[in-house]
């Protein structure tokens, strides 16, 4: 479906080849030399980005609650899906998603957060799945992000339940991997898979797991985020491991080295209420709610491919 565009687009995303992949991470610009730029607007709540192998821009809320847009790299705006037409409210709670990735097939896999549960929307749009709704027979309650590995399978944030998942794409089984409650609202998997992060933004920390014969173990802090008023959201890794952490109220972008916790740079996101991010080449896409936008840092740096639909 498509609709006029209400949405202004600054920017074209850029279609040029990706670099040589280097043997040594690459260096992070300076960040008082590294200035945001506003890249499209007319968001009711920006969050979820998620960019496709040809430069089509996935964002959640475009133009109004439960919708899913998209910006082709012309810039043209759309609705590409819009959930509530596809999925059945529950009670006064209607669909809506927040994180969003997108798999091999080039699908939307998204957290549908406004009755929790994980879908699966086809890449032309016209065909939202229903992949978890429950776990052992109880109602998944507050999804918030996911997140995907090379093999296709699934890791979605429940903070709701205090728990983190794994849709295993070769049989549709789900397995908690927490050992104990973990507070989560971003997630994802490290490039490597050694490692799961969550963000628990009710204590303002990024935990961290080690994943052991596909479970999750020895759960501990990897991060106290240095500001007051810092609460940690969404993530993505470069493909050096890195991990972008966007941040609800500090308005700014920090980067950090996995598994010290060391904060290797700090970026401003253009804004408050930073709450996702997500790499293209060599551009670092944030959405900042409190602007109703998505803003674009220049960092040369490419990001980890997750899958073989996602651009990185």
């Amino acid at each position: 479906m498509t609709t006029r565009p209400a949405l202004l687009c600054l920017a074209v995303l850029s279609l040029a080849g990706p670099a040589t992949r280097a043997a040594e991470p690459a260096p992070l610009p300076d960040p008082a030399k590294t200035k945001p730029s506003l890249y499209c607007t007319g968001f009711a709540f920006a969050e979820g980005p998620a960019i496709d192998r040809e430069g089509n821009l996935y964002v959640v809320n475009y133009r109004e609650w439960g919708t899913i847009g998209k910006i082709t790299p012309d810039g043209a705006a759309s609705i590409f899906v819009d959930l509530r037409k596809h999925l059945p409210a529950d009670g006064d709670q209607k669909p809506s998603c927040n994180g969003l990735k997108i798999d091999d097939e080039g699908n939307v896999i998204g957290a549908e957060t406004g009755t929790s549960q994980v879908i699966r929307v086809s890449r032309d749009g016209k065909k939202v799945e229903v992949l978890v709704r429950e776990v052992n027979g109880e109602r998944l309650r507050g999804l918030n992000d996911v997140a995907l590995d090379p093999k296709g399978n699934i890791y979605f944030s429940n903070p709701g339940q205090k728990n983190v998942y794994r849709w295993n794409k070769a049989d549709g089984s789900v397995d908690k991997l927490n050992p104990s409650p973990i507070g989560s609202n971003g997630i994802g998997l490290t490039p490597d898979g050694k490692h799961l992060i969550t963000a628990d933004s009710d204590t303002r920390k990024l935990m961290i797991l080690d994943m052991v014969d596909g479970k999750g173990t020895n759960p501990r802090v990897l991060l106290s985020l240095p500001g007051k008023d810092e609460v940690p959201d969404g993530f993505v890794f470069d493909e050096a491991g890195r991990l972008y952490l966007g941040t609800w109220t500090g308005a700014v972008v920090h980067v950090v080295e996995v598994p010290s916790g060391k904060i290797l740079a700090t970026y401003d996101a253009g804004g408050s209420q930073a709450t996702n991010v997500h790499f293209f080449k060599g551009d670092l896409y944030v959405t900042v709610a409190a602007k109703e936008a998505v803003f674009k840092l220049p960092l040369g740096i490419r990001g980890w491919q997750y899958s073989k639909g996602c651009g990185y």
